[in-house]
């Protein structure tokens, strides 16, 4: 395939996605929810069910992607910056002030729906919302480009060719959400992929994983993103004082190299993403009922 030609195709659809935000697409974050749910206490997987109904579980496509309809197809395009946090690929970490001066970011969205989930003084939907919220945050929140950004709408500006995925192009933050994910699960079934990835998972680094708290687990992602997402990646076009734009940007093929790096790092992240979620979702309902 004349990779040039397709750009010239894509340039358009890179265009009307490049503000939008997804992450690791709906498998994903069934993945995270999957391995969390192998590290729920009792108490929280009653809680759960309490919450969503006894035939509901937070991996159900339903749940674990709610957060990313409502926002595009159920009129809350508010909650969109609940999804990320634009730390600068060259900071030393978060800092609210200079990350999230004018809207609510992922860690502070974060922290704000885990509270609610604990407050049995809410109604029981505003507390069922919380948890789909959660269950979906925690998985943004260990995909790199939702924590990592070079004045590229977190990846979303950046072109890029992946090779073995569909022949087209696409952009840097989706090949971390969908294609890099798809080469690397190579057709296995959600289910058997993520009780795969749970099985290497060993109890020291369960319990190194479980340690710390959202803005450190948001510095991790970010330190990913700077060294493995954009190694290697040139710097798209900045015309003169304005966003970078992938109309003014060469498509960068991400070869098999960068496949072959990426593969460790995708899976850890969603192993650390799924212990987390289950930590995270364990201290909200221990010893609180539901």
């Amino acid at each position: 395939m004349n990779i040039k030609a397709a750009a010239v195709s894509f340039i358009s659809a890179v265009t009307l996605c490049a503000g939008q935000v997804f992450a690791w697409g709906g498998e994903g974050h069934q993945v995270v929810a999957l391995i969390a749910e192998n590290h729920l206490t009792p108490e929280a997987s009653a809680g759960i069910h309490a919450l969503l109904g006894d035939d509901v579980n937070i991996s159900d496509a339903e749940v674990a992607s709610w957060a990313d309809q409502i926002k595009r197809e159920r009129g809350r395009p508010s909650t969109a910056s609940w999804h990320y946090v634009n730390i600068p690929i060259d900071a030393a970490g978060y800092d609210a002030k200079r990350d999230s001066p004018k809207s609510t970011d992922l860690i502070e969205a974060t922290a704000s729906q885990i509270a609610a989930i604990s407050d049995t003084s809410l109604p029981t939907d505003k507390r069922a919302e919380a948890l789909k919220f959660v269950v979906h945050f925690i998985g943004d929140l260990h995909q790199p480009l939702h924590c990592g950004d070079r004045d590229d709408r977190g990846g979303n500006s950046v072109p890029v060719y992946v090779l073995k995925v569909d022949g087209k192009p696409t952009n840097l933050h989706a090949a971390w959400d969908t294609a890099l994910l798809k080469i690397i699960k190579a057709g296995e079934r959600v289910a058997p992929y993520a009780d795969k990835l749970d099985a290497k998972i060993t109890p020291e680094q369960a319990a190194a994983w479980k340690a710390g708290n959202l803005i450190a687990w948001a510095n991790e992602s970010h330190d990913v993103a700077r060294d493995h997402v954009y190694k290697g990646v040139p710097v798209p076009v900045k015309p003169s004082g304005e966003l970078i734009t992938a109309e003014a940007s060469p498509v960068h093929v991400l070869d098999q190299a960068y496949v072959d790096d990426a593969k460790p790092v995708i899976e850890q992240q969603l192993e650390r993403g799924g212990i987390r979620l289950a930590a995270v979702l364990n201290k909200a309902f221990g010893h609180r009922g539901n």
